[in-house]
């Protein structure tokens, strides 16, 4: 045999062992999934982020033929069920629903995190958007939130967010930055701690969640000032944005992303990417998400990756600037 012969052997072999050892990865995913998997939510049940898990969960184990559970790991703000999900096997079989705190706000928050929010996850859709609402008492003399900014600037007003370093509590900060309002945060331990303070008529203001905040307008026992987000929301239809209350500038909602560890491969990815858009899709789905009040999205792998992105450095930005820290 000539020495080019034994070359062109090794370099065919070689080639063999390799197409060999692709082919079980390749048919794991031809067949994904072919068992159960695991969606974390990395708080408690009961709260907006637990109920869309649960309800994208139960149309997902129909898209994929396979059951989709929802394990909830709260605790830490979001790092312990975060931190869960980075160490998983990157097989597609543990996914995540994240809501905008532990991957967008907790890197800047918090000194030090139990998973790496940058480069731990890869995203798959962001599934929903949810503004926050600026409530006062029904009783309360700003009719407007222009009339509460030019009020504040005279003499500073309190509000109530369910905690520091909160979506309803950044929300706040970036109102201030672009009104120039003086607004004094009273942080709580929930949102139920916090709305008794408005109820109670202990403080005048409260930023919440569309999700906690409609029903309340909806009963009579708050009224909306404004919302967050850069449209009006279809379950609050009178209520001006703040972007409409003359400041143009502002937009800001929270969100929830499905994601999961990174290294899954692409394939899998791309799998669960349609999965997802397929049931964010449905008229049912967006019919409920509008009901919890926000928006629902179904972004691509790629688009949501940059959304997150950008989001993150804004507020990042924002936290740093206000001197905002948690322990």
């Amino acid at each position: 045999m000539t020495p080019g012969s034994i070359r062109r052997s090794l370099m065919a072999a070689i080639a063999c062992i390799g197409f060999a050892a692709a082919l079980p990865q390749a048919f794991a995913q031809q067949r994904y999934p072919g068992r159960p998997i695991t969606m974390i939510v990395p708080f408690a049940p009961g709260n907006v982020t637990d109920s869309i898990a649960r309800l994208i969960a139960d149309r997902l184990s129909q898209e994929l033929g396979q059951a989709v559970v929802v394990e909830n790991k709260a605790g830490a703000s979001g790092g312990i069920g975060m931190a869960a999900l980075g160490r998983a096997a990157p097989d597609g079989y543990t996914i995540g629903l994240s809501a905008i705190g532990p991957l967008a706000l907790n890197p800047a928050l918090y000194p030090k995190l139990p998973y790496d929010a940058e480069n731990g996850f890869s995203m798959i859709s962001v599934v929903y958007r949810g503004p926050i609402v600026v409530l006062v008492d029904p009783r309360s003399p700003y009719r407007s939130l222009k009339d509460l900014i030019e009020q504040s600037k005279r003499a500073s007003i309190e509000y109530a967010t369910p905690g520091a370093g909160s979506s309803q509590h950044l929300t706040a900060e970036l109102l201030q930055h672009v009104s120039g309002a003086r607004l004094v945060h009273v942080p709580n331990r929930g949102s139920g701690q916090a709305a008794a303070l408005l109820l109670g008529n202990h403080v005048p203001v409260l930023f919440e969640v569309t999700s906690v905040a409609v029903p309340y307008v909806r009963n009579g026992q708050m009224r909306a000032l404004a919302i967050s987000s850069a449209q009006r929301l279809p379950a609050l239809p009178d209520v001006p944005t703040v972007a409409e209350s003359g400041y143009p500038e502002f937009s800001a909602e929270g969100w929830l992303c499905v994601v999961t560890p990174a290294g899954v491969p692409a394939g899998i990815q791309q799998r669960l990417a349609d999965a997802v858009r397929k049931v964010m899709r449905l008229p049912e789905v967006q019919a409920q998400i509008a009901n919890f009040g926000g928006f629902a999205e179904s972004m691509s792998p790629a688009q949501s990756t940059a959304f997150v992105h950008a989001d993150t450095a804004r507020w990042g930005e924002l936290i740093r600037s206000a001197g905002i820290k948690l322990e």
